[in-house]
Order: structure tokens, then sequence, then C-alpha cells
């Protein structure tokens, strides 16, 4: 057979190595962690949002029966805005930067003052 199709041991042992180094870097367990911590505080500001402040607004907005989502404005025939979205993800894009600023401010900086973002 001809060797030159194969990887020898130690290329692999080389790319393992180099592999281990990777996964256990400082850097990237960093990101893993805040994307992790992205995704709980995500769903958790989810929730606040729903169980919170959702029945406020839909209390306000008795007139669409509860389903304020979905408001559709029509301009002109054949162009539907769909405000109801809009103001839905924007509300829930501000709760979302005011609980990620208290937690920073309130929270992180007191227990870490070195910590910049």
């Amino acid at each position: 057979m001809d060797e030159k199709n194969f990887i020898s041991r130690d290329q692999i042992s080389k790319e393992l190595q180099d592999y281990k180094e990777f996964i256990f870097s400082s850097n990237l367990i960093a990101m893993s962690l805040s994307l992790l911590s992205a995704q709980v505080i995500q769903k958790f500001v989810s929730t606040i949002s729903e169980t919170v402040f959702m029945p406020i607004i839909k209390y306000f907005m008795g007139k669409t029966d509860g389903n304020w989502r979905n408001i559709i404005f029509i301009p002109v025939e054949g162009m539907e805005l769909e405000i109801g979205k809009l103001f839905a993800s924007g509300l829930e894009f501000f709760i979302t930067i005011t609980l990620v600023y208290v937690i920073y401010s309130k929270i992180v900086k007191k227990i870490n003052p070195d910590i910049k973002i």
C-alpha cells in the first residue's frame, strides 16, 4: 500500500493535541459561558415579558381582544404593516437591554469593578 495517503500517528497525535489546546483555551471557555449566560438571560427576559408586561399591555389594548401582536396597519391596498409584531419585538428588546444594564451596573460591577464591557 502507498503510505502517502495515510495520516501518520504523529500527525494524528499533533492534531489531537492542537484540538485539546483549542478546546480548553480560556477564550473558548469564556465565549461558551457567555453564550450560555445570554441564552438563560434571554429566556428569563421572555418570561418576564410574557408574565408581567404583556398582561398590562393586553389590558390597555383591549380593542384587539388580547391579540395585539396581530395588529396590522394597511396604509395602501396590498401593503400590510405588521405593527403588533414590531411593537412586541421592540418591547422585548427594551426589556432585555434594561435588564442587562441593571445586572451589569448594579450586580456585576459591584462584585468585580475591573470588568469592562
